[in-house]
């Protein structure tokens, strides 16, 4: 009796374990499910900002009566609605594009004060000359 008794409880407690473990995998799947459906999204939003500006140049070359242009392609880092930026590391360059006020905030890193020194300019040619 006493030994059915303990059988029983060792077997209750390992099937709540199991069921446990079963839980928090499954929470750990539904959370990289989660974290990988804001990767996309992110990805798509980076995408969607590369293309407006690519739209925007392009539209500028237009104007100025040019039939194509060469567009590089940077890696484009979303800081808020509106607000993209890259970094060049061939020039040691930082740009912080704001499509709210169409301005550039160019900027170098100054090792002395380890810091970015920022420097707004505003579009002339449609085109980041390095």
């Amino acid at each position: 009796m006493e030994g059915e008794r303990l059988e029983k409880e060792k077997l209750e407690r390992e099937r709540g374990e199991r069921e446990i473990l079963e839980t928090e995998r499954l929470e750990m799947e539904v959370l990289e499910r989660e974290r990988e459906r804001e990767r996309l999204e992110k990805e798509k939003l980076d995408r969607e900002i590369l293309e407006r500006f690519q739209q925007e140049l392009l539209e500028k070359e237009r104007q100025k009566g040019k039939k194509e242009t060469t567009i590089a392609k940077v890696k484009i880092q979303v800081i808020s609605w509106g607000t993209a930026s890259f970094v060049c590391h061939l020039c040691n360059m930082k740009y912080i594009y704001n499509s709210t006020n169409g301005y550039w905030d160019k900027s170098t890193y100054d090792y002395n004060n380890n810091q970015w020194a920022y420097e707004r300019t505003k579009w002339v040619t449609g085109k980041l000359v390095f």
